[in-house]
């Protein structure tokens, strides 16, 4: 409906990314197969981010040819996930590089790289979404030496990069703007709010490390390092909703 009223690029990308989801689950459906489906999963959540930060993107006036290079990147991705469950090798090879390309693209033209300069919410809101921006890449690069086996743990590490260093940075990063919409509640932003991002990362660090050297106790702290930052999320979330209060 809104691309109907005003036609744009970043519409069709959320489509694209809402389909993907559909298709994935019919692909784990039809195959019995978890992983056939992986790839349009993780394009779900990647095309649905990437189309709402290149709305944004629109205040950074990018030129035409990074739009093209977008539109590009985007295709690769979705080539990436239909290839995967023909032959999951080459699927997670293209899938990383696309999503590589997507991390550079985002790097260079969303508006969080000026929004990052600035104090207080906006400041955390720009800067979370930068962290999660070099995940994305980080991901792709993983993604990738999984393709090629080159460690036993590069599943593990790839998935997390993205599902947690990329999505949950973006979901932590966005918090602030939407549940006061959606749950009709003020929040005040305070410093708290980067302990969870602080303790992701550090625990995230930590789990790939040990993903590439097979480190089980060491994946274990990370796992659980993990979760206590979605815990220490979820306190700093009723801490900014009390706060409005």
């Amino acid at each position: 409906q809104l691309h109907q009223r005003q036609p744009q690029l970043h519409s069709w990308v959320l489509l694209a990314g809402a389909a993907c989801f559909p298709l994935g689950t019919l692909l784990w459906l039809v195959t019995g197969g978890f992983d056939a489906a992986l790839g349009f999963w993780i394009d779900f959540l990647v095309l649905t981010i990437a189309g709402e930060r290149l709305e944004l993107s629109r205040l950074m006036r990018p030129a035409p040819g990074a739009r093209r290079g977008f539109v590009a990147i985007a295709g690769l991705v979705v080539s990436g996930a239909a290839l995967w469950p023909v032959h999951a090798q080459a699927g997670q090879a293209v899938t990383g590089t696309a999503l590589c390309l997507l991390g550079f693209w985002l790097l260079r033209h969303d508006i969080a790289r000026r929004t990052a300069r600035a104090v207080g919410l906006t400041g955390f809101i720009g800067r979370t979404l930068l962290i999660g921006h070099v995940w994305l890449l980080v991901s792709g690069v993983l993604m990738t030496g999984w393709s090629l086996a080159l460690a036993p743990g590069l599943r593990d590490a790839a998935l997390h990069a993205v599902l947690l260093g990329f999505v949950m940075s973006m979901v932590f990063a966005h918090a602030p703007i939407i549940f006061p919409v959606l749950l009709g509640v003020a929040m005040r932003h305070h410093a708290g709010a980067w302990v969870p991002v602080a303790l992701l990362n550090v625990s995230l660090l930590l789990r790939v490390a040990a993903d590439l050297v097979g480190h089980a106790g060491l994946r274990a702290a990370g796992t659980a390092g993990n979760a206590v930052a979605l815990g220490v999320f979820v306190l700093s979330t009723v801490a900014a909703i009390a706060l409005g209060r």
